[in-house]
């Protein structure tokens, strides 16, 4: 639910930690069937990308600069 969020209000830095978290679990998440399915059924312009970066991630972390995931504040 957080990548849909970060896809509806734009939300770029969100949205490039829930894809890398993805790459990395795609396995584990698209094994939890029937949450996956609901989701892939509801989101599908956000699975596509998804399963692009998870093929392409190469080139995902070439494109996309490493940030550091804590907060400056």
């Amino acid at each position: 639910m957080l990548i849909k969020a970060a896809d509806n209000y734009k939300n770029i830095l969100v949205k490039q930690h829930c894809i890398e978290f993805f790459i990395n679990h795609a396995k584990e998440i698209m094994g939890i069937n029937q949450l996956w399915k609901i989701f892939a059924e509801e989101n599908p312009s956000i699975v596509a990308e998804l399963l692009y970066w998870s093929v392409n991630k190469d080139e995902f972390h070439k494109k996309i600069p490493q940030t550091k995931s804590y907060s400056q504040w």
